[in-house]
């Protein structure tokens, strides 16, 4: 569904932010109005609104998004940088730019709820134009902490555009005022402008990928042009599948968010390019996975809402593609993988009733795997992992209880027998020893701190077999090792080694932060660590 970002009347006739239909009228455009809007700030968020003034002047409304007759740019945008007098009026220039202005933007802080001409601009803009629009951009606080007492009144409630370090992101929030001055849908605005930013794009550090996924493309052209449709077409997909998978593997270990962007982009450029009407299951369930790969990435910026609600509409595709042959293994696995990444987001939310619900079906999905091909290696794999979330859960979130039969060594016994039969993925044997933690940690909760040094004694000889200095899922596996070691030993009682595995998992968390600063999840596994110092 198409949505706008709209205002609608109250009963008593002020003005609401809110989302309307396809179709549906944001607000009337007076073209004889000086400005598109005018920006009402405290000075303490001059900064902000210096920014915001040019990113809305400068941003250019992509020609096929704008409403029959809509303007192209939203300037001029009137932005007042001389100090207020201290009297107790608002400037004549000010209140003619109010009187002229065709919408008002507040920059909502609590600076903003205290500054008194702030809320004068506010009342003076209502009581002009009682059906124009107010946007809220939030750059600090709450709603309760920041949103001036003006723009509470009665049967009036504002959604603010959330600039906010863990908001909507300054992209989409910045997108959701423009949306709203422009009268133009928001989630066709989104659409596109990624579409414009895909062909601006033009990254060095993926050339290589670009090279194979160039290849790739012009074989599937041929191959449609020689009319040798599915023989070849399945060869094709595979190689699509082969680079997504195996390429970003290899990449991943780079740890740069800013590679990782670039392949995803790319890799679902090729498939936004396709006609949607003749792309066939395979290639919709690997445009599918490439979304699950865009989760993981602002998973580790940091952008959790925006990394859910990419999840969600993977999971809503990935459905829509299971429902059409429910026996197909490669669905199943696809909707699997699905229920994982909004489990884990809602994880990272600490919603973990949540979490359990979507991991439980991954479960679920990953016992229909093996059932429909026992001999898969693959499937026993998936459906070990399944049982590795949820003793990962019990562990971080006692009250859930299903996990802790999945916690024991025996779940992870055909994994390392699967690996060992291919030693040449490291980073398996990364993940395995990570596996090993999260059963270890159960020991120790449970008092079984003989089991739990075994346990994870193991996982630190998979995670010193290969080690990188320069490979982050290596790195992380070092740090998960030595951080749990050192949990054993401070349960334990033994405070040298505990602080000693702890310098040690701090050193591998500080590496790998150097290797790519922006990475927010990170940064928190750091905080766990000085935490755990802390307390010894």
């Amino acid at each position: 569904m198409r949505v706008f970002v709209g205002l609608t009347l109250t009963h008593n006739g002020a003005t609401k932010l809110h989302m309307l239909g396809n179709g549906a009228t944001a607000f009337e455009t007076n073209n004889n109005k000086k400005y598109q809007s005018f920006i009402s700030y405290s000075r303490s968020d001059a900064a902000f609104a210096n920014r915001l003034h040019h990113d809305l002047e400068t941003y250019k409304i992509p020609k096929s998004a704008r409403l029959s007759g809509g303007i192209s740019r939203l300037s001029p945008i009137f932005l007042d940088r001389s100090d207020l007098a201290a009297g107790g009026s608002l400037s004549r220039h000010i209140e003619e730019a109010l009187a002229n202005s065709q919408a008002l933007i507040v920059v909502a802080s609590p600076a903003a709820k205290a500054s008194k001409w702030v809320a004068k601009e506010i009342e003076i803009f209502r009581s002009l134009h009682p059906r124009r629009p107010i946007l809220v951009a939030l750059v600090q606080g709450t709603s309760e902490s920041a949103f001036p007492t003006a723009l509470k009144a009665p049967g009036y409630e504002p959604i603010a555009a959330d600039f906010r370090e863990g908001g909507d992101g300054r992209r989409l929030a910045l997108l959701k005022l423009v949306a709203g001055l422009a009268c133009i849908p928001l989630d066709s605005l989104i659409q596109r402008d990624a579409k414009r930013k895909l062909r601006r794009v033009m990254w060095v550090t993926v050339f290589a990928f670009s090279l194979v996924l160039l290849a790739t493309s012009l074989m599937i052209m041929a191959v449609r042009a020689q009319h040798q449709a599915e023989r070849q077409r399945e060869k094709a997909e595979s190689l699509v599948e082969y680079n997504l998978k195996d390429l970003r593997e290899n990449l991943y270990g780079t740890g740069q968010l800013s590679i990782m962007d670039e392949v995803n982009r790319r890799t679902l450029a090729y498939f936004q390019e396709q006609d949607q009407s003749e792309l066939t299951d395979t290639e919709k369930d690997l445009r599918t996975r490439i979304l699950q790969y865009f989760v993981q990435d602002e998973e580790d910026k940091g952008n959790l809402r925006k990394a859910l609600d990419i999840a969600e509409f993977s999971l809503r595709e990935s459905k829509r593609n299971f429902d059409y042959d429910k026996k197909n293994a490669r669905h199943i696995y696809v909707l699997a993988q699905s229920n994982y990444a909004v489990g884990h987001v809602n994880f990272l939310q600490r919603r973990y009733s949540a979490a359990g619900a979507y991991w439980e079906e991954y479960a679920r999905l990953a016992q229909v795997l093996v059932a429909i091909d026992p001999g898969s290696e693959k499937w026993w794999l998936e459906e070990a992992a399944s049982k590795i979330l949820l003793c990962r859960l019990s562990v971080v979130d006692r009250s859930y209880k299903i996990g802790e039969r999945f916690c024991d060594v025996k779940v992870t016994s055909y994994e390392e027998d699967i690996y060992n039969r291919h030693p040449g993925d490291a980073h398996n044997f990364s993940y395995l020893s990570e596996d090993f933690v999260w059963i270890g940690l159960h020991y120790i909760q449970s008092g079984r701190y003989d089991k739990a040094y075994e346990v994870l004694m193991k996982a630190s000889v998979l995670a010193d077999r290969v080690y990188s200095d320069h490979d982050v899922v290596s790195l992380r596996a070092k740090w998960h090792s030595e951080q749990s070691m050192s949990e054993y030993f401070f349960a334990i009682g033994n405070r040298s080694r505990a602080i000693g595995h702890a310098r040690i998992a701090l050193e591998n968390i500080n590496k790998m932060i150097a290797i790519e600063p922006r990475n927010i999840q990170w940064k928190k596994y750091k905080k766990e660590t000085d935490s755990l110092l802390s307390e010894m």
